[in-house]
C-alpha cells in the first residue's frame, strides 16, 4: 500500500506547535509493506537537518510545499497579526490548500490513498477527486470552543467570549462542509467522534486510541521519600487557568498539611503570579518554562496533577505521565479516551478539594498509591502501545481501500 501523506505540521517524535505527534508514531510502527511519501507545508518550522533525520527514522521522503505568502505575513515576528482569524467564516489554516499545481505532484507518486493532517487542511483539488482520502482530524475542531463556552467565568472576559464563540461558529462551517465521498475521518476522541456524526451525518468516521510517546528506561514509581515531587504541567490558558488559580489558593490554605510532604513545579509558561503566592506561604516552589527532553524532565516527579475545565481529543501530556510512571489526578476532560479508571490506575476529581484530600491522604498511604500509579503505567502501555495502534489504523485503511 502507498500513501501520500499531505499535512500542514511535518511529524516529529514531541509535538512541535502542532495539535499532536500521533502520525509520527504511527508511521513509525507500521509495517513494512506500507510505503509513505509526506508533503508538508511545515507550519511548525523544522530544520532541513531535523527533517533529514526524521526522514532516516520513518523511512520516508519529505516534500516541503511553500506556505502562501498572506500566512506567512500575518504569522510573522513583525506583523503578529493572527487577531484576522476572528473576521474569517473558517479557521486560520483552512485558509492554506493544496493548488493543482502540488496536485499533479502527488498523482505522479501515484499513491493508493491520500492520508490529510489535520481536519483544516482537508479540501480535495479537482487533480486529486478520483482518491480515496483518509483524514485525521486529530479531534473534533468545534468541541473544544463549545465546551470552554460551557465555563462561567468565561462571561466574565468579553473579548475571549467573542473569540470563542468565533471559532465555534467557523469550526462548525470547516466540519459541516468536509467532503464525505470516499473520506474516513480518523480521531482520538470518543464524543469527538460522536459530535462530528451528529454535525455531519453522512461523514465516516473511526475512534482510535491514541498511542502513548516515548518512553523513559529510567521511569519508575517511588513513594518511598520525604517530599514526593508534584507537576504540573501546561501553559496558562482559558482551558486551565481557573481550576490551577483555585487549586493554588486552596493549597494556601492548607500549607500547614502540606508543605512537609510535598515540593511543586509548573512546567509551562505564565504561573509567575501562582509561584510566588506559593513560596510566600513556604512552599518550595518553581517555575520551568522549557525543557530540552520532556520525557526525562517529567520523570523526575511523582505525581502530575492535570486540571482542565475545557478540551477535545487525548491529551498527549497525560499520557506521558502515566505511561512513564507518574500518578495521575486529573479531571474528566483531562483523562477521556485514556484507558485508565478512577481509583485503579490513575485518580479523577469533580470539585478541586477532592485533589487536595488525595494529596493529604497520599503520605500515609503510600503502598496504595503506588500501586494505582503503577497501574496506570501498565494500562498505557499496553493499550496505547504505538505499535498496536499503528497495526489497527492501517489495517482500517487496508479495509477502506477495499470497500468498493
Amino acid at each position: 500500500m502507498k500513501i501520500c501523506f499531505i499535512t500542514l505540521f511535518t511529524p516529529t517524535s514531541e509535538n512541535r506547535m502542532g495539535p499532536s505527534a500521533l502520525n509520527y508514531y504511527l508511521m513509525r510502527n507500521r509495517d513494512m509493506d506500507v510505503q509513505i511519501s509526506i508533503f508538508s507545508f511545515n507550519v511548525n518550522r523544522i530544520s532541513s537537518d531535523e527533517i533529514s533525520k526524521i526522514e532516516r527514522e520513518l523511512n520516508v521522503k519529505i516534500y516541503l510545499m511553500s506556505l502562501p505568502q498572506w500566512y506567512r505575513l500575518i504569522t510573522s515576528s513583525y506583523c503578529k497579526m493572527t487577531f484576522v482569524r476572528v473576521f474569517l467564516n473558517r479557521p486560520l489554516l483552512a485558509y492554506i490548500r493544496i493548488g493543482e499545481k502540488m496536485g499533479k505532484k502527488i498523482k505522479a507518486e501515484k499513491p493508493d490513498v491520500l492520508w490529510w493532517y489535520p481536519g483544516e487542511l482537508f479540501r480535495v483539488p479537482r487533480s486529486l477527486t478520483e482518491y480515496k482520502h483518509v483524514v485525521t482530524g486529530p479531534d473534533c475542531a468545534s468541541l473544544t470552543p463549545f465546551r470552554i463556552l460551557q465555563i462561567p467565568s468565561i462571561y466574565k472576559k468579553y473579548f475571549n467570549l467573542i473569540g470563542h464563540f468565533k471559532i465555534l461558529v467557523s469550526s462548525l462551517k470547516m466540519e459541516k462542509e468536509y467532503q464525505t465521498y470516499n473520506t474516513l475521518m480518523h480521531v482520538v476522541g470518543m464524543y469527538d467522534a460522536f459530535k462530528l456524526c451528529e454535525i455531519n451525518p453522512d461523514l465516516n468516521v473511526v475512534f482510535l486510541l491514541h498511542p502513548h510517546y516515548a518512553l523513559s528506561s529510567k521511569a519508575k514509581v517511588d513513594f518511598n521519600k520525604k517530599k514526593l515531587k508534584l507537576l504540573l504541567a501546561g501553559t496558562r490558558s482559558s482551558l486551565n487557568e481557573d481550576e490551577t488559580v483555585a487549586f493554588v489558593d486552596t493549597l494556601c490554605q492548607q500549607y500547614k498539611e502540606m508543605i512537609p510532604y510535598y515540593s511543586i513545579t509548573f512546567l509551562g509558561k505564565g504561573w509567575e503570579e501562582e509561584v510566588d503566592k506559593l513560596k510566600r506561604v513556604g512552599y518550595e516552589c518553581n517555575e520551568l518554562k522549557w525543557v530540552d527532553n520532556y520525557i526525562e524532565a517529567i520523570i523526575q516527579y511523582d505525581i502530575q496533577i492535570t486540571l482542565l475545565s475545557s478540551g477535545a481529543g487525548t491529551k498527549g501530556k497525560v499520557l506521558d505521565a502515566l505511561a512513564n510512571g507518574l500518578l495521575v489526578i486529573g479531571s474528566a476532560f483531562a483523562l477521556e479516551n485514556i484507558a485508565v479508571r478512577h481509583n485503579n490506575s490513575c485518580l479523577r476529581y469533580r470539585h478541586i478539594d477532592e485533589i487536595v484530600r488525595e494529596l493529604r491522604t497520599i503520605p500515609f498511604q503510600r503502598n496504595k498509591y503506588e500501586k494505582i500509579a503503577r497501574k496506570g503505567m501498565e494500562q498505557v502501555r499496553i493499550y496505547h502501545a504505538p505499535q498496536r495502534i499503528s497495526k489497527r489504523f492501517f489495517d482500517i485503511v487496508k479495509g477502506f481501500l477495499d470497500e468498493k
